[in-house]
């Protein structure tokens, strides 16, 4: 019987091959799409969620307050948190600290040494709490001891060649020089959890190279802090007991009013975490609605294209299905028929959609910034679960409709010719091709604006000159003090004297990059009660001139001035937020940055120093040269590789043995924009494969339509009506479907994107004329795939029509 099912399937599908390849090129495009963007959805979910305790695993968020109001939310607190919360609450399992690195750090082995940027000092529980593949070692103490440390693999491999590592010592820069550690682990560090390393640190390795602080402090809050709960512990109610607990610890100056901390899930932070100071670049959950949304939308073209062609196809199989009924076959037996239809169809489908991921995914990792391997896709069962569930999905919905329809048919009117009156599944085709046109309108929208907020932030002026700046990063390896800053200001002379280079300025931070100090801060004198927390940048005499940055009032950093290091600069944003009643009225004001009270010397210009996503903040440049982590270096084009051969000599020369790592300015800002670059990619070229999808089964249905109506057609030309008159009839027909559809999508689309424009600090106001050319194109590709059928309809011979058989 089965059998017997999908042999005539196979020969109704032969036969009308045109619908069938129409069909199968929609379904496949469209599956092959779906696919490719929710592997990248299912791998934004699959964050953290490997570790076996992850449900019971909370990091603790640290809110600082002034007056009342949240000032800053931060992913890291206090060290004391952890071991005292561990004390004094039972609900309370387990804790772990874990400290990243500045910086990270020259890894080094004999005569090999590697710059590795994630560096991490862990608690002992790091290795219990958390889920983590340890390939090699001893898990119960592998980071008990001071100096010990666990690598990853590739870290491994880099250093040791295929030799055994454990018990090997490696070498690490810090602030008191180089230090030795054990290799007692080789770690996994998987690609899906907000915690990356290539080294992990005992813990007690950090508190024997900074002391007691690093253990029992309550006020230096750069410490990631985790916490495991007791099974069936309620974070609710550990949460309401933290203000006392705060209170008890933190004092007046640190206490709740000051302080809140919260407990955020392990499984949240990749996708719904935003504070200052993550411990890597996390992901954005309204970005992965989005492109799900996008999936499934196209995915809805797809099945709706072949619901479409199937109703409209019923006319043309109603004599089979009466013949068929005459000779005794039941309608549960006809609706299998046709599902066994639908689902040859979808797995045609899906074997053509294979192809042409296999094809497409080195394209589709290049613009979409992917990474994505054909073993690691194909070889996933999560990627299998997906396809039998598309493949289930899409037989049902585009099956079950027709086959209700086909299966429906009386053999009586059917044979008697009454069928063809019938508007059967009329209203439905057209409900079907409003919702594939708003889906349609919403794509080209979305792609539009995207496009604009894209194009609207690079274009803004920036408010610093990033062009032709080639940025070095300083060794990160510290002796001597005196001797390391005399160094720095030897590297900078030499680079100065080599060919091309006209500026070199050392600074503690860079355009592109978040300010990583930020500090309580005061007015002193006037208002002293209003306070402002900071953001702290060091640099030496060059860097506004270099980085060609504005200066709205007073003067910048001179060497002929020898007091300068009391002295401040602030830019626009903490003049208002001071309350000073314009910039050139804080000139010679002081404010008390942490312990210093300093002089402002100068306002500078607000620029987007982190990118025009973000708000400005409030920020001090100080001249010091105890924080300096980059050279900026000012180059003439013309000589650009020379600057760069020149700057990597000279820095071998001075700080050997350390690796070299430099950057042009320009690319490093870009990558700011890394997110909405991808999404824009993305958008656009499957939007333009949703719209050629649904152009498809217009076309398609159109057909059909035409086919159905030529009778109608030749008593129109018969009674005088004019092939234009005809053409018009039958173009209308479709564009008011795809005019309501307009109607529908443009509210949609008006709260959909707001709500994604709002998490810019600059961004467009969503005009009108972005509907109207949405509304224009959905109207020409109707037009195109519909007025071809409808110019052929009007060239039809009466006389061929009305003939009978």
């Amino acid at each position: 019987m089965i059998k017997a099912y999908f042999t005539t399937s196979f020969r109704s599908l032969k036969r009308n091959k045109l619908i069938t390849a129409l069909n199968v090129a929609g379904l496949a495009v469209g599956l092959a799409t779906g696919m490719l963007i929710l592997k990248y959805v299912q791998d934004e979910f699959s964050y953290d969620q490997f570790h076996e305790r992850k449900n019971n695993i909370y990091r603790v968020q640290h809110n600082f307050l002034r007056e009342g109001e949240l000032d800053f939310k931060s992913a890291r607190t206090f060290p004391k948190v952890g071991p005292a919360l561990l004390d004094e609450f039972p609900e309370v399992a387990n804790y772990c600290r874990v400290f990243q690195k500045y910086k990270g750090g020259a890894v080094s082995y004999e005569e090999k040494s590697f710059k590795e940027e994630s560096i991490l000092y862990a608690s002992p529980s790091f290795l219990d709490m958390f889920s983590y593949e340890l390939i090699e070692g001893d898990k119960t103490s592998a980071l008990n001891e001071v100096h010990t440390a666990l690598i990853t693999p590739e870290l491994s491999a880099k250093l040791f060649g295929n030799a055994d590592p454990l018990g090997k010592r490696i070498s690490i820069g810090s602030t008191s020089g180089i230090e030795e550690f054990e290799v007692r682990g080789v770690i996994r560090s998987p690609e899906n959890s907000h915690l990356e390393f290539d080294v992990v640190l005992s813990y007690s390795s950090l508190i024997a190279l900074w002391g007691e602080n690093a253990d029992t402090a309550w006020s230096w809050y750069d410490f990631y802090t985790y916490l495991e709960l007791q099974a069936g512990a309620s974070p609710t109610e550990l949460e309401e007991k933290l203000p006392a607990f705060v209170d008890k610890h933190g004092g007046e100056s640190r206490g709740s009013k000051r302080v809140q901390l919260l407990l955020q899930p392990l499984t949240d932070i990749h996708l719904h975490s935003d504070l200052m100071m993550e411990a890597s670049i996390n992901g954005d959950a309204e970005t992965v609605y989005f492109l799900t949304l996008l999936a499934i939308a196209i995915l809805l073209i797809a099945w709706i294209n072949y619901l479409n062609l199937a109703t409209a196809g019923a006319m043309e199989r109603a004599k089979e299905v009466g013949v068929r009924k005459v000779i005794g076959a039941s309608r549960l037996q006809l609706g299998f028929q046709f599902l066994a239809e639908a689902a040859m169809i979808n797995a045609m489908s899906i074997l053509v959609s294979f192809l042409l991921i296999y094809v497409a995914l080195p394209f589709y990792n290049s613009f979409a910034g992917l990474q994505i391997a054909e073993k690691d896709l194909f070889l996933d069962l999560a990627f299998w679960d997906r396809v039998l569930l598309l493949f289930l999905l899409g037989t049902l919905l585009s099956g079950i409709y027709p086959a209700f329809i086909l299966s429906s048919y009386q053999p009586v009117m059917v044979l008697k010719g009454s069928w063809k009156t019938s508007g059967h599944g009329v209203l439905l085709r057209k409900i079907l091709v409003v919702t594939q046109f708003v889906a349609s309108v919403v794509l080209i929208s979305g792609t539009i604006i995207v496009y604009q907020q894209m194009s609207f932030m690079q274009s803004q002026p920036k408010g610093f000159d990033e062009a032709d700046v080639l940025v070095v990063k300083a060794p990160d390896v510290i002796v001597d003090s005196e001797q390391y800053y005399r160094t720095l200001e030897t590297y900078k002379s030499g680079l100065l004297r080599s060919q091309g280079v006209k500026q070199v300025t050392i600074t503690s931070e860079i355009p592109g990059k978040k300010v990583g100090w930020y500090n309580g801060s005061r007015r002193v004198g006037g208002n002293d009660d209003l306070r402002v927390t900071m953001y702290v940048a060091t640099m030496d005499y060059d860097y506004f001139d270099l980085l060609n940055i504005d200066l709205v009032a007073g003067r910048t950093y001179a060497v002929e001035v020898g007091e300068d290091s009391t002295n401040v600069l602030i830019n626009e944003e903490a003049v208002r937020l001071f309350g000073f009643e314009s910039a050139q009225d804080a000139i010679q004001q002081k404010i008390a940055i942490y312990r210093d009270t300093l002089t402002i010397i100068g306002v500078v210009k607000n620029y987007f120093h982190e990118s025009p996503k973000e708000n400005f903040s409030p920020t001090a440049y100080r001249l010091m040269e105890e924080e300096r982590s980059y050279f900026a270096i000012k180059k003439d084009a013309a000589h650009s590789s020379d600057v760069a051969a020149n700057a990597e000599r000279i820095f071998g020369q001075l700080f050997p043995g350390t690796p070299f790592e430099a950057f042009e300015l320009v690319d490093f800002y870009q990558s700011q924009y890394e997110a909405e670059h991808k999404l824009n990619n993305i958008f656009n070229a499957f939007s333009v494969l949703g719209i050629a999808i649904a152009s498809l089964g217009l076309f398609g249905l159109a057909s059909f339509t035409m086919s159905q109506r030529t009778k109608e057609v030749g008593i129109r030309k018969a009674l005088g009506s004019s092939g234009e008159s005809i053409f018009a009839i039958f173009t209308i027909d479709f564009l008011k479907l795809v005019l309501i559809s307009n109607l529908i999508a443009i509210p949609i689309i008006w709260i959909a994107m707001n709500n994604w424009l709002d998490g810019f600090a600059q961004h467009i106001s969503i005009g009108p004329g972005v509907f109207l050319v949405a509304a224009l194109t959905t109207v020409l590709i109707a037009v195109l795939a519909v007025g071809y059928h409808a110019l052929k309809a009007s060239l039809i011979n009466p006389v061929d029509t009305l003939r009978y058989e």
